[in-house]
């Protein structure tokens, strides 16, 4: 659907955005996952035409496509971390406001639908001002759906919210992710890990991996672990470094290791063989891998 191509952005000496790639599909919602500064909004504004790009391009459906055009600004929905609002419209006006910049035809329709979509169509004669935070958020969605793009470009749509407000908008979110292309960036772990199906993550401007959470674990934590206790570590780690199938080992307390594996080893045979070398083991735990294991090692590694 829509295809970033090695984007540049840079300000003044610092690359915002270096060398970045990647591709939404229709029907899947993408997190653009990465702490403050990761040049999530940059990406979102050279997505949207908002910013121009130094270096690189933007294709949908494979044609690459000038972002100041009026056939690309139509295919594109953007939800800006900060929402600009008129407070002294009603819901209804501001979205008859931005209909008439759409130029959109059955305005009434386009704007019933929209409001139905975010579920404010007892709210239409609201004005904005008198919004909760949460409702202005929806608002502020149902203005980006208003024209009925097939992409949606959502910079940190929960900021700000309340627990309960955040479980609406990620739902509204997954809704909308099954007939179009959403991008919804996050600095939160288990936001992207609950709404999206996919993530992209960034430090310092690039792509430092992207997949869905299973697909990282495997790709960038290939080893297993397993904790082990046992009576007496009188020469238990001298064993353990010995054996092929152990990469490294770790004391986490007097008679308690970490054991790092190769992969694909079987964690009964290791245990046995412990057991077999004369060790008495109190505990025996794998320890799986998680999605914030794999996420604050890609943020600490050099660069």
């Amino acid at each position: 659907m829509i295809t970033a191509n090695n984007l540049l952005k840079t300000f003044g000496s610092r690359n915002a955005v270096n060398g970045v790639s990647f591709a939404l599909n229709k029907g899947e919602v993408v997190g653009l996952l990465g702490p403050n500064g990761a040049g999530k909004t940059t990406i979102m504004r050279l997505l949207t035409g908002y910013l121009q790009p130094d270096g690189g391009s933007i294709t949908i459906d494979g044609a690459q496509i000038e972002p100041q055009s009026h056939a690309f600004k139509q295919r594109i929905g953007y939800l800006p971390e900060t929402v600009p609002l008129y407070e002294d419209l009603s819901v209804n006006q501001y979205l008859v406001y931005f209909a008439k910049l759409y130029a959109l035809e059955n305005r009434n329709t386009k704007i019933t639908q929209a409001l139905h979509v975010v579920d404010l169509l007892d709210r239409q004669e609201s004005l904005v001002g008198n919004l909760s935070k949460g409702m202005r958020q929806r608002l502020g969605l149902a203005r980006a759906i208003l024209h009925d793009p097939d992409i949606l470009l959502l910079d940190e749509p929960t900021i700000g919210l309340d627990p309960a407000q955040v479980v609406d908008i990620r739902a509204l979110i997954q809704k909308l992710g099954q007939t179009k292309t959403v991008l919804f960036s996050t600095h939160i772990l288990a936001e992207a890990q609950e709404t999206c199906d996919r993530l992209i993550i960034l430090r310092e401007g690039a792509v430092v991996a992207e997949g869905d959470v299973a697909t990282l674990a495997a790709k960038l934590v290939p080893q297993t672990a397993v904790d082990v206790q046992v009576q007496d570590s009188t020469g238990f780690e001298t064993f353990v470094t010995s054996r092929a199938w152990c990469q490294s080992v770790s004391q986490t307390a007097a008679a308690r290791f970490v054991l790092y594996l190769e992969p694909a080893v079987s964690k009964s045979d290791i245990l046995a063989e412990i057991v077999g070398q004369g060790f008495a083991v109190d505990a025996f735990t794998a320890l799986e891998n998680n999605l914030e294991d794999i996420y604050l090692d890609l943020l600490t590694q050099s660069s």
